[in-house]
């Protein structure tokens, strides 16, 4: 299962990070996406490569052919490094044995390991181990007390991995967009535990005896069981009623907590991921953290229902709870039919759910599981004009598409309104500086009722930048009847929508197979077949590593052929790659089956249709 948005959330709260690679499979597609997402937030990587008994046992390599196998390892992970880091980190961070921020070993049965200073000060080469394993079991227990994996760990995470006092002087700026000079960001960067306290809530946890537990990195000063706090997102006041600390599986109540420490809190009923928390009299001079920023997206839906209809209500509750914890599920009602339908990264994802809900005591129904599409655009629209059904307001918008890279470049020159989860941009075009903010809530809520839903057939927008050129706002129709100015944003973008080539997104995954090499030809037309793409063919060793992409529509019981094609010798992962765009004569059944099935007419309407409906 991809568990990269736990990853995500996990690396807000951390400054150092111990990468696990299997000695025989080496670096995967897990292995650079969890790399990626250290980099991008600044957080310092080792190695520790893992079951180097499979080489000695399974693959029966001599010491030449394992110091080889564990270079290629070594260079591949310090490719990353290279792709990703910040230039100033780039060969600072890189693994070099030698430096002994690379551990060899294994894990279980028995547990070893050992880096190169340890080798050094035992007097002992890589071939003493083999030797060991040539002896028999007896003899391959001692390893444990001649090369304990735990004090392998433990030395490489003090000697090379940062304290939070050196780790925030540079991650500050990349995990925080505030003011870099001002008295907030300077007590930050210094991790000062007597200037204000501002926590990052990275996890949520429920209790059945104590309720919501809110778990967050405090970054700036120190925090008091009682004191009262302020929700920058949630803007509100809430009250720390209790603090712990974790201490392996026990909870440590303590009275306070400084900077740099990683805390528990209860008492704070509205508190969300990504939640930033500060003192009241600082709320007005601090900015929320980033957005944490997450790989993964939900890309097949499933409605359910609990088998036993008085559960709902139980039903709706866990729900809610799954999707404070879970940030690659999103819940939504069908407002036609009554559904309750759950989106997740795939198959398997949507399976565990409902495993764990069970666990929790509800059994539910689930049906088929359906793709998750996006809607998008591919060329400019021209200039739209849309009135309200009074006449009294009036928007003038421009549509564009634009990708990740143009965002960043954007975001650097222009007066930004807001931008979403799909990368939307409203962009205020205005000659005026200042907009009033009631209007311009009004405003994104109704552009942001087309984004949702787009005119297609109502799956979210992506990729789009909204220019807004003019904007004419009558006020007793803000004051009276806002949704007619909701509705007159919504239309906008609908009509514009509709005159720049729309057309559908369908999402695709990346997807790695290991299987020996006199399979590598039944594997390959298989993916073939289910209209996949093949980017690379690797041997290591015995094993053949296939490197593809195949559309999530085509991965559906996928698990199943692999197993039965390959007597279960074959081993994969797959991960959300990108959306890719269908071209539209293509797309028209699946848009129009699409819309039948959420009880729309089949025909697109349209543009002229939202000009006053």
């Amino acid at each position: 299962m991809d568990l990269t948005a736990r990853v995500s959330r996990a690396l807000r709260a951390i400054d150092g990070a111990i990468v696990v690679v299997d000695a025989v499979e080496g670096c995967q597609i897990q292995t650079e996406i969890v790399t990626k997402q250290a980099l991008q937030e600044c957080i310092k990587p080792i190695l520790y490569i893992n079951k180097v008994d499979r080489l000695i046992k399974e693959l029966k390599l001599n010491s030449h052919e394992i110091e080889k196998h564990f270079e290629n390892i070594i260079d591949k992970f310090n490719d990353y490094i290279e792709i990703y880091a910040e230039d100033e980190f780039k060969d600072k961070w890189k693994i070099i044995p030698e430096k002994n921020n690379v551990g060899f070993g294994c894990a279980l049965n028995p547990s070893w390991g050992f880096t190169v200073n340890t080798m050094l000060n035992k007097r002992l080469k890589f071939e003493n181990i083999l030797n060991y394993y040539k002896n028999g079991m007896e003899k391959i227990r001692t390893l444990s007390g001649i090369l304990p994996l735990d004090k392998c760990i433990l030395d490489m995470i003090i000697n090379h991995l940062p304290s939070p006092k050196i780790a925030q002087r540079y991650r500050i700026k990349k995990i925080w967009k505030g003011n870099l000079n001002s008295y907030v960001a300077r007590n930050m960067q210094a991790c000062n535990e007597n200037g204000p306290f501002i926590i990052c809530i990275h996890k949520i946890l429920f209790d059945k005896h104590v309720g919501r537990i809110s778990i967050g990195r405090i970054f700036s000063g120190t925090i008091n069981s009682g004191d009262e706090v302020y929700l920058l997102n949630a803007k509100e006041n809430n009250r720390i009623q209790q603090i712990f600390i974790s201490m392996g599986h026990k909870r440590e109540n303590v009275n306070s907590l400084t900077a740099g420490n990683i805390g528990a809190f209860i008492g704070l009923s509205k508190a969300t991921v990504g939640e930033t928390l500060t003192q009241i009299e600082f709320k007005d001079e601090i900015d929320p953290f980033e957005n944490i920023k997450y790989v993964s997206e939900p890309v097949i839906t499933v409605s359910i229902e609990p088998k036993h209809p008085k559960e709902l209500p139980k039903m709706l509750d866990i729900l809610n709870k799954i999707e404070v914890n879970d940030p690659d599920i999103k819940i939504n009602i069908n407002e036609d039919t009554g559904e309750y339908l759950i989106s997740g990264i795939g198959q398997l994802h949507l399976e565990i759910i409902a495993n764990e809900m069970k666990n929790l005591g509800i059994d539910i129904l689930m049906s088929d599981p359906i793709i998750v599409y996006r809607e998008g655009i591919k060329q400019r629209s021209p200039l739209i004009s849309i009135k309200s059904q009074n006449n009294l307001n009036l928007i003038q918008i421009s549509l564009e598409p634009i990708n990740e890279d143009q965002i960043k470049e954007i975001l650097k020159h222009r007066k930004i309104l807001a931008i979403d989860y799909n990368n939307n941009l409203i962009i205020n075009n205005l000659k005026q500086d200042y907009l009033d903010d009631k209007i311009k809530q009004i405003i994104i809520k109704g552009i942001k009722m087309a984004l949702n839903a787009g005119p297609l057939c109502e799956e979210p927008i992506k990729g789009l930048q909204i220019n807004i050129n003019s904007l004419k706002i009558d006020k007793k129709t803000l004051e009276v009847d806002p949704l007619q100015i909701m509705l007159m944003g919504k239309r906008a973008i609908y009509n514009a929508f509709l005159k720049a080539e729309p057309t559908i997104f369908e999402p695709i995954y990346k997807i790695q197979i290991q299987v020996p090499m006199d399979l590598i030809g039944i594997i390959t037309a298989l993916l073939l077949q289910r209209k996949g793409k093949i980017l690379d063919v690797e041997q290591k060793s015995s094993y053949s590593f296939i490197t593809g992409l195949i559309p999530v529509k085509e991965s559906f019981n996928l698990a199943s052929d692999i197993r039965s094609k390959t007597a279960g010798q074959a081993f994969w992962q797959t991960i959300f790659s990108h959306w890719e765009f269908i071209p539209y004569d293509s797309a028209q059944k699946i848009i129009s089956d699409i819309r039948v099935k959420k009880g729309r007419k089949a025909e697109i309407p349209k543009a002229d249709f939202f000009n006053n409906n």
